[in-house]
């Protein structure tokens, strides 16, 4: 009986109109074609730091975060991104 791999759930957070958060979709997309896993994608718009990117609930760039909106330079790379979800299915 074959069973189906878990889904990754991702979580793109972000304030309403951050320019950032398309450069965070294409570093995701990337990540995905080289994972081949199964992924939800869910953006929220709320007073976060912008954009943060959660995979299975914690932020790829290791970085903790307070409730407030502000905007962040320090995006994932495509590698960090990866890392996260290897290691969320190892």
């Amino acid at each position: 009986m074959k069973t189906e791999p878990p889904i990754t759930k991702i979580e793109i957070l972000k304030v309403p109109g951050c320019p950032m958060v398309d450069r965070v979709r294409a570093t995701v997309r990337r990540a995905l074609d080289r994972c081949w896993v199964r992924a939800e994608i869910e953006e929220l718009v709320g007073d976060y730091p912008s954009p943060t990117l959660l995979i299975d609930g914690q932020d790829v760039t290791g970085h903790q975060w307070g409730e407030c909106s502000a905007c962040r330079l320090d995006l994932p790379t495509e590698d960090q991104v990866v890392a996260a979800i290897v290691r969320n299915h190892a």
